[in-house]
């Protein structure tokens, strides 16, 4: 229980402790501090306000993230029950893993990929466990936390040669550090800025500290001799800066010995002028990772940690979905690969509504790719295609929500009942 955490310090207290459960009086639900609880399967909950912690020391808790409730010293009736839920949860969990041996199409055929988002290899076991058929986004940032140093070449490759054998043929998706805004580490000399989400953020800090760059290019490059890996750079708002980033895999490729055939490259999409110039950047990549946490963010100019404007961060926004049409429509007629790695592909609902703007591989926490996959393998994409675009002609994001409701009870009876909000940890 805390005040706020920044995700550094959430890291540490996930990798060093046994943590069963976590309480922010500050924060968003779509922080990144929040990501990582879902990630590691944490109950969390975030933005209950100022309360003394002063007696609280050895007292009893539940954090129930399904409700945003806290629990001091719970009655035994009310242990009891929540431990009744708990059980309930992983029977529902196991049951949901049957949905792993299904093929990923949807009811008319339409072919879908749902892959993990990981921070750390170790999670690679669990995420095949729960049916991912790649690795769409594996986070760096944890390679580079508690240590004084950031990490050699030798220490990177060891990592990402486990990865391209682990995943054993897989798509595996690795984003060079993302560093800054509220993701700054003691490694970096960023310094104090009054902006950070708009400061010197991911590759706009390492094309000027290159040497760490180039290090986890290096060692990027190396494992992709054993096994195809896509190299992915966070943070692109300029094609002056993709082209430069190209330019420096290109020169380490050539001097590893390494073909362009072992490795892809690939920009985040977090910004509205990375979608607003697709047609552009489109023709300089071989896949485009949105990443709708950072893109709702900056399309809609509210803070996702701050639960003081949560209520305006809606994915929903018709802004950010047609943001997500663009980038469509103009990345796949040049065989751009669509990915989205945000939480909207987490949630089955808007998981709906992705798959009808066109956007066939979505990656997700590893938790949540059993209640997504059953989802989109009982819908129709010519009943989503026209869900979504009945969406895209509405203004406000509560409009979105109803008519999306609305034309999927209509167009596919009982499929929404199918999937009632079960107990989950970290939700």
């Amino acid at each position: 229980m805390a005040d706020d955490l920044l995700p550094s310090e959430m890291g540490l207290f996930i990798t060093s402790c046994r943590v069963a459960g976590i309480v922010l009086m500050k924060g968003g639900s779509h922080s990144h501090a929040v990501i990582l609880a879902r990630a590691f399967e944490i109950p969390a909950v975030i933005g209950i306000g100022p309360i003394s912690m002063e007696n609280l020391e050895n007292t009893d808790a539940i954090v129930d993230g399904t409700v945003g409730e806290v629990i001091f010293t719970p009655s035994l009736k009310v242990k009891r029950e929540y431990g009744n839920r708990k059980e309930q949860f992983s029977r529902y969990i196991e049951s949901l893993k049957a949905v792993r041996l299904l093929p990923s199409r949807t009811k008319d055929g339409v072919p879908f990929k749902t892959s993990a988002n990981i921070e750390l290899p170790e999670e690679v076991e669990m995420a095949l466990s729960y049916g991912a058929e790649g690795i769409g986004l594996f986070r760096t940032e944890f390679l580079y936390l508690f240590r004084p140093t950031p990490p050699t070449e030798e220490e990177h490759y060891k990592v990402y040669s486990r990865l391209v054998s682990e995943m054993a043929g897989r798509p595996l998706v690795v984003r060079t550090l993302d560093v800054g805004g509220e993701k700054q580490g003691s490694l970096f000399a960023i310094g104090r800025e009054d902006n950070p989400a708009l400061g010197l953020r991911a590759v706009r800090y390492f094309l000027k500290e290159r040497e760490i760059l180039e290090v986890q290019l290096k060692a990027l490059l190396r494992a992709a001799r054993e096994g195809k890996i896509k190299i992915l750079f966070p943070m692109v708002t300029e094609l002056e800066e993709l082209r430069e980033l190209k330019e420096i895999v290109e020169t380490l490729a050539r001097k590893e010995g390494v073909g362009r055939e072992m490795y892809d490259v690939g920009m985040m999409v977090e910004v509205p002028s990375a979608a607003l110039l697709m047609d552009q950047f489109s023709k300089e990549v071989d896949f485009v990772s949105v990443g709708t946490n950072d893109l709702i963010q900056y399309t809609l100019a509210v803070d996702r940690a701050n639960s003081q404007v949560q209520h305006l961060y809606q994915p929903f926004n018709p802004a950010v979905l047609r943001l997500l049409a663009m980038v469509v429509k103009e990345a796949e007629p040049r065989g751009v690969e669509v990915q989205l790695c945000g939480e909207m592909a987490a949630n089955p609902l808007s998981a709906l509504v992705l798959v009808g703007l066109g956007i066939r591989s979505l990656s997700m926490s590893p938790l949540s790719i059993p209640l997504v996959k059953g989802t989109l393998t009982s819908a129709r994409s010519s009943h989503l295609r026209a869900v979504a675009k009945e969406a895209l002609k509405l203004g406000t994001a509560s409009e979105v929500r109803e008519s999306v409701v609305e034309n999927l009870m209509r167009r596919c009876p009982g499929l929404l009942l199918k999937n009632p909000k079960p107990y989950k940890p970290g939700s």
